[in-house]
């Protein structure tokens, strides 16, 4: 797993060939979502996953949702 900060409360997190990331919102909690290719060839889509408390929760739940 690794993990790569992008900008200011956005993390993004890649574990095997799967891409996550992590960002904090405005009430200081972590919005963790998925990229997803969409099949078509012309990018990705984020899926939503949940809502942590900090940014060590993310990367536990990436460690146990892969």
């Amino acid at each position: 797993m690794k993990t790569t900060r992008i900008n200011t409360g956005i993390y993004k997190i890649t574990k095997g060939n799967r891409t996550f990331q992590a960002e904090k919102t405005y009430d200081g909690q972590w919005m963790l979502t998925e990229f997803i290719d969409n099949g078509v060839g012309f990018g990705v889509d984020q899926e939503y996953l949940n809502h942590f408390l900090d940014l060590k929760s993310c990367k536990i739940c990436v460690e146990l949702y892969m």
